[in-house]
């Protein structure tokens, strides 16, 4: 299973988690992230950290060291580097990837656990795999492990989470939930 695990955004100290989670590929989405802290990140877990545009500093060290830079729906586009976008549809799907976009999440599948006040409707598990056979493109919403074997199994590229990994007090219950082992 491909697992993106998107930060929540709660100033929580995230070195555990990113220490804790063997083997995921981490955005980390922080806007009230404290100078510094953006690059001691990046340097925990080398090659599996895609930087979020609403990040303080994301933008620029995403072009300084050539990382993967994710936006929201709405963002401009960067000029240069891999690039990935949030999409809500199948015609966002299709724009991002027009657009050159290496990647795409593809929210709400179901319900979000980490936005319970999310008003959307939810795409569902058949539409989702419909919407995205045969893109770079991640589930994202309401995710839980159930899920996301299911989607596994019937085709997904991959799996995004935020609050179905960070809803565990601890990294070592999220690893062992997720049955996360060392790559």
């Amino acid at each position: 299973m491909r697992l993106l695990v998107i930060t929540p955004g709660d100033s929580r100290d995230l070195r555990p988690w990113l220490l804790g989670l063997p083997g995921v590929r981490w955005l980390i989405r922080e806007p009230t992230l404290a100078e510094g802290t953006l690059e001691e990140l990046v340097a925990l877990a080398p090659g599996r950290v895609w930087l979020h545009h609403k990040t303080p500093g994301a933008t620029a060290l995403a072009a300084a060291r050539g990382l993967p830079l994710h936006l929201s729906s709405k963002a401009d586009i960067p000029s240069a580097g891999r690039w990935g976008r949030s999409c809500h549809s199948a015609a966002d799907l299709a724009t991002a990837e027009r657009s050159g976009a290496s990647w795409t999440l593809l929210s709400p599948v179901w319900r979000p656990t980490s936005k319970p006040s999310d008003d959307r409707p939810p795409l569902g598990m058949d539409a989702f795999l419909h919407i995205s056979r045969g893109h770079r493109c991640f589930a994202l919403g309401g995710i839980t492990r159930e899920r996301a074997q299911a989607l596994t199994a019937a085709g997904a590229h991959g799996i995004a989470v935020c609050g179905a990994v960070f809803r565990h007090g601890y990294p070592q219950d999220a690893a062992k939930h997720w049955q996360l082992t060392a790559p």
